[in-house]
């Protein structure tokens, strides 16, 4: 499980420029609609190994909050790529998203 949960942070770690351009790309939309459907298209992009690795650590949960716990990784992810603070580690992901789970009752 550890390997599948570096994954989500280490994307923004090896595609820095992409990921800082989509979470740039957030605020704009919401002021002009021009970026609207590129920031939906790498947002989407972004959030699939998220989502993927949510789904492997939760056997599939149907009813897992993909949109909080992802926002959650986008934001440990975000502090990492602007250099606010380290890499979390497998270990602390999957710590993180234990906790989370067990306080939504997944």
């Amino acid at each position: 499980m550890g390997a599948l949960a570096d994954g989500p942070i280490e994307g923004a770690h090896d595609q820095r420029d992409v990921f800082l351009a989509r979470i740039e790309l957030t605020p704009a939309a919401s002021r002009d609609p021009a970026p609207a459907e590129l920031g939906d298209t790498l947002s989407a992009a972004g959030r699939r190994p998220i989502e993927f690795f949510l789904r492997v650590l939760t056997e599939g949960g149907a009813d897992l909050a993909i949109e909080t716990t992802a926002g959650l990784l986008d934001g440990l992810a975000l502090h990492h790529a602007t250099g606010s603070a380290p890499m979390p580690t497998a270990d602390e992901i999957v710590s993180i998203v234990h906790g989370l789970l067990s306080i939504t009752g997944e």
